[in-house]
């Protein structure tokens, strides 16, 4: 970690870096030694107990090192609308699933008890969400891991429901307790799918997309921006490349060397970085990814294993040493019971909700050409199996 002191002009901490040639070692402070051979990012000189700002400028052609300011995040200086909007979808899922709970034929009581019921239910169910991550884009846009986080809050408030029904009211009223549970469960899920489209949607146009500097210069570099730039949807835009200048760049966008990397990002306005990690030196790999996260920025790190599910892929540290380990390619019956259980039940809410607009869908193909509404073809399925598919004309 690196020792901060204020710009008077700035009234920002600022970015030390001791001697450069000491790789490896910190200095009594608890100081970062930056990898050998490359710029000091603080442009800090010490005397003594002191520390004071050498420069607040950069020469970009001759790489001099300038006093990077310590800052939060930009991402959390500014309105995320993307989250107030899937915040809006879910308050909405979870009004709908208790809307369509009180219309059942079920008994439920109309007291004030009953609605403050309803109200610390979804206050509990929103609480929840954000307490298992799921408003980070890093838990969010991964399928698997919103869908698991979204499993465990309704473990959750399901029975928390019958709960504080029971409290509440001295009655029970299972039947109303239970539909507004499962409502709540596939109407997030479906909530959820439908931002999901939105965001990545909005995304390939340009919008609410992070800018970020790709740190490596070898063969995974140039893959990694290859899958960025062909998948618009996934929210980056890559501003060019920090890494060495002692071989082939990943593109033509070299903003400066791994010790320089803090001053590369402002310059470009990036927040987040991929630092990949099996083309760096350990010394240029830990000083990049100590120094961007300290400065807030978000850091994703690559680790070559480009092909493998990410639901195989596990953090299993050793000793203290953070790997990975990964999991046979086959689910377990259970997983695939659960799995099951979901798709029906999904699609059956999803096919329920969508009927009227399917009908008159139906409806104007008829009337267009007299022809038959559906297409009909077998298509092969898990195991080899063929099935009949139907789809609208």
């Amino acid at each position: 970690m690196a020792v901060g002191t204020e710009d008077v002009r700035q009234g920002v901490p600022l970015m030390t870096a001791p001697d450069p040639h000491r790789v490896g070692t910190t200095t009594g402070r608890g100081d970062t030694i930056p990898p050998e051979g490359t710029s000091d990012p603080g442009g800090i000189e010490e005397k003594g107990d002191s520390v004071t700002a050498t420069q607040d400028s950069v020469d970009l052609a001759t790489h001099t090192p300038i006093a990077v300011p310590l800052v939060d995040s930009p991402i959390s200086r500014r309105f995320n609308v993307p989250r107030v909007v899937l915040i809006v979808i879910d308050a909405m899922a979870m009004a709908l699933a208790w809307g369509i709970a009180l219309l059942t034929p079920f008994d439920w009581p109309n007291t004030t008890r009953s609605w403050v019921v309803i109200a610390l239910s979804i206050g509990l169910t929103a609480a929840l969400l954000r307490t298992f991550g799921l408003y980070k884009s890093r838990v969010s846009s991964v399928r698997s891991a919103e869908l698991a986080g979204i499993s465990r809050v309704a473990a959750i408030v399901l029975p928390s429901i019958v709960f504080l029904d029971r409290l509440a009211t001295n009655e029970l009223h299972l039947g109303v307790d239970i539909t507004a549970g499962i409502a709540t469960f596939a109407l997030l899920i479906v909530g959820r799918s439908v931002f999901d489209g939105w965001i990545r949607h909005a995304r390939a146009q340009g919008r609410y997309t992070r800018s970020v500097v790709i740190v490596g210069a070898g063969p995974g570099a140039k893959d990694l921006m290859e899958m960025l730039s062909d998948h618009e949807e996934a929210g980056y835009r890559v501003k060019g490349v920090v890494a060495r200048r002692n071989g082939t760049m990943a593109c033509s966008e070299w903003l400066g060397e791994p010790g320089d990397v803090l001053r590369a990002m402002a310059t470009v306005g990036a927040n987040g970085a991929f630092v990949v990690v099996d083309e760096l030196t350990p010394a240029d790999r830990s000083y990049v990814v100590e120094q961007l996260a300290s400065a807030g920025h978000h850091v994703h790190l690559t680790m070559g294993i480009a092909g493998i599910a990410s639901q195989r892929v596990q953090l299993a540290p050793v000793v203290h040493e953070p790997l990975l380990y990964v999991d046979r390619p086959t689910l377990k019956r259970w997983q695939l019971t659960s799995k099951r259980v979901l798709d029906v039940l999904v699609a059956s809410l999803v096919l329920l909700l969508a009927s009227p607009v399917m009908a008159l869908a139906a409806l104007l193909i008829k009337l267009e050409d007299r022809g038959p509404v559906f297409f009909r073809q077998d298509r092969v399925g898990l195991g080899g199996r063929t099935f009949k598919l139907w789809k609208l004309r």
